[in-house]
């Protein structure tokens, strides 16, 4: 039913005709009428849990498949990159299937999080000693092209975090991909550190 402020109500109507006229028609009746607003918003909620109970279980299962996979592609990465010259172009290409490896290896992670079948390990970090490190690394992926540097906004102070690693990473990357992507004609990437 509509309420006088526009809002619906569900509810569960019963009654029984107590008399009826010479006609037949029913002139008295007995009833109850009950609010099913909440009952149904419950069972929304139930439904809606047994779904993501469902997606869970294929992202788990999605997740287990293309990790073995990602097995064999790292393990194959990694055998070519023993035998590969240095400076080589082969060298080169393992160590960048290498690192997307890892980087989806991460995001298999975050499936099995979703899926309440890994847990998220969240570690204390110095964000100002952990990002210095990573910029280090920036370079192989974003390639030569691109400079990246990190600006700290208060010198000295400390920058500690709690959260998982490889979540944090996984995002950076995914920031300074698309950073890259948006200078064609190579540029300056950098990460300011602040806070709000």
């Amino acid at each position: 039913i509509r309420c006088t402020d526009g809002s619906y109500k569900w509810i569960l109507s019963r009654g029984v005709v107590m008399s009826r006229d010479r006609d037949d028609k029913p002139i008295r009746a007995v009833g109850t009428i009950v609010d099913m607003t909440e009952v149904r918003r419950l069972q929304e909620k139930v439904h809606q849990s047994d779904k993501m109970a469902a997606l869970g279980q294929l992202s788990s299962g999605v997740a287990h498949d293309v990790n073995n996979d990602l097995g064999v592609i790292v393990g194959s990465a990694e055998l070519i990159l023993e035998e590969s010259a240095p400076g080589s172009r082969e060298e080169a290409l393992s160590s960048r299937i290498i690192s997307t490896v890892k980087r989806s290896t991460d995001l298999v992670r975050r499936m099995l999080a979703f899926s309440r079948q890994a847990d998220i390990a969240p570690e204390t970090l110095d964000l100002v000693y952990f990002l210095k490190g990573f910029i280090d690394t920036l370079g192989r992926t974003l390639g030569a092209h691109i400079h990246s540097r990190l600006r700290v906004m208060e010198q000295g102070a400390a920058y500690w975090v709690s959260l998982d690693r490889s979540m944090l990473e996984s995002s950076l990357i995914n920031l300074a991909i698309n950073a890259r992507d948006a200078m064609p004609n190579g540029g300056v990437l950098t990460l300011s550190l602040a806070r709000e």
